[in-house]
């Protein structure tokens, strides 16, 4: 990767590795060469803590990134767009900000995502629209 950068997150695509770093940074590289093909921000300086790539959209690479274990970021990798997906379904963005995200998946259809916020037991499912690309709060999910 020519400068040397710490990796703290990676997912797959059907021919390139996504790399995330810890100064936010995502890297795609070519899965038989090695060679780096394209490279973005999401937040400077705010590490990259997990990434999921949507596998059921065959004509886009899409992902979710968690950025500091507390921030969910949608990215469109053709396009290079970052959109902060809001925890929760409340109409209130700040209800939930902060909070430390454990663990997200996709469904295989790439129709959902859910985010499991960990100190609040809860689990929050998002739907998601193939054609637009764009995410909604569907449901909160608690104990």
């Amino acid at each position: 990767m020519g400068v040397e950068r710490k990796i703290t997150a990676v997912s797959f695509t059907a021919d390139s590795i996504i790399i995330g770093t810890e100064s936010g940074e995502i890297i795609k590289l070519d899965a038989n060469t090695g060679e780096q093909q394209q490279s973005f921000s999401v937040l400077q300086n705010e590490p990259i803590t997990s990434l999921s790539h949507f596998t059921g959209i065959k004509d886009s690479n899409i992902f979710l990134a968690t950025v500091d274990h507390n921030q969910l970021f949608l990215i469109q990798e053709s396009s290079g767009t970052c959109e902060q997906i809001v925890l929760g379904t409340h109409t209130n963005p700040e209800a939930y900000e902060g909070e430390k995200i454990s663990d997200v998946h996709i469904s295989d259809t790439a129709l959902y995502f859910t985010c499991a916020l960990p100190e609040r037991s809860l689990l929050v499912a998002y739907n998601f629209d193939r054609v637009t690309l764009k995410a909604s709060p569907a449901k909160e999910i608690s104990e």
